[in-house]
Formats: structure tokens, C-alpha cells, sequence
């Protein structure tokens, strides 16, 4: 699956949504990407930008929209929290530039604060990967693409408990 064309994005919608998640529209596109999306590759582009909203109903499971990668909310979690966390313990100028060299090839897409923090990111290769804290920057590949990750949870069934949760980040960590 190609992420971005109306049904396609739609499954995959109903399909969380049957899980208990929240959705809401994409708002109309501002003109300009975010600065962290230029550069990013179409498919990561086109899935952020195809809804506002996406997330658990506890609200602690979330993909990130095309506008997260422009708020500036101090007072929220930020789309690039995990990187802040990694750059605040690096303990040295070879670990900083080995944090700002990993976070400048992954594209975080979801965010969970469900107990651990866990992530979901897109590789400049193209390939969906996971990684958890404490190490956040030592991950697993968990999709060959966006367009596989968002088929595995198609075809998910739908059954009591998180379906991201269960499909990625107990089998993948």
C-alpha cells in the first residue's frame, strides 16, 4: 500500500478506530512543510499529512500529524522529545554527535508514553523502525515501509487491547 490516497488512509482509520482510537481530519495543508519534513521521504510525507489527529483513546499512543512537526508547545510532549531526551544525557561532544547524526536519519511517526517510551520512525532507507528508552537510538526494524506498516495494521484483527502496542512494540522490543 502507498500511504496517502483517501482509501488507503481511510482502512487504515477504520481499522484503529474499531481498536478504540481517536481520529480526527487533516486540517488543509499550510503551503509550507514544516522544516523537519523537507527532505523527508514522499510516503512519510503523505501518511503525517493525511489526518489531524490519530491517537489511543487514553491519548498515550499517538502518530504525529504534519502540524506536530511545527508546534513549538512547550508545555506538551514534542515530536522530538525523544531526540531532546537523548541529546540531554549524552555525556560527551562524540555522543551528542552520534544522538544529532541518528535523529537526522529517523523521522519519528508515533510516540507512546504507555508505560515505557517507545517510538516508531521512519529511516532515511525507508524502513519503519522502533526503539525504546533508555537507549532510544538502538532500534528494530519492524517494516520494510511506511505502506507495510500501515498494511500489517489492516490486517490486523481487531481484538481487546492496543493494536499498535501489539503489533509492533511487545514483538519488536
Amino acid at each position: 500500500m502507498k500511504p496517502g490516497s483517501a482509501s488507503d488512509v481511510s482502512r487504515v482509520v477504520e481499522r484503529l478506530r474499531s481498536a478504540g482510537w481517536q481520529h480526527a481530519p487533516a486540517p488543509a495543508p499550510d503551503a509550507n512543510l514544516p522544516a523537519r519534513l523537507e527532505g523527508a521521504l514522499p510516503d512519510a510525507i503523505a501518511w503525517v499529512s493525511s489526518f489531524g489527529l490519530l491517537s489511543n483513546a487514553a491519548e498515550t499512543t499517538w502518530f504525529l500529524s504534519r502540524d506536530d512537526y511545527a508546534r513549538a508547545d512547550a508545555d506538551g510532549f514534542a515530536w522530538d522529545e525523544f531526540e531532546v531526551l537523548s541529546r540531554d544525557a549524552a555525556d560527551d561532544p562524540e555522543s551528542l554527535a552520534a544522538v544529532a547524526a541518528f535523529w537526522r536519519s529517523h523521522l519519528p511517526i508515533l510516540q507512546s508514553v504507555d508505560g515505557a517510551y517507545v517510538y516508531l520512525a521512519v529511516r532515511s532507507d525507508g524502513a519503519v523502525v522502533c526503539g525504546e528508552e533508555p537507549e532510544f537510538e538502538e532500534t528494530t526494524v519492524v517494516a520494510d515501509s511506511i505502506g507495510h506498516l500501515l498494511d500489517r495494521i489492516i490486517a490486523e484483527p481487531v481484538v481487546p487491547g492496543d493494536i499498535i502496542d501489539r503489533l509492533f512494540f511487545r514483538s519488536a522490543v
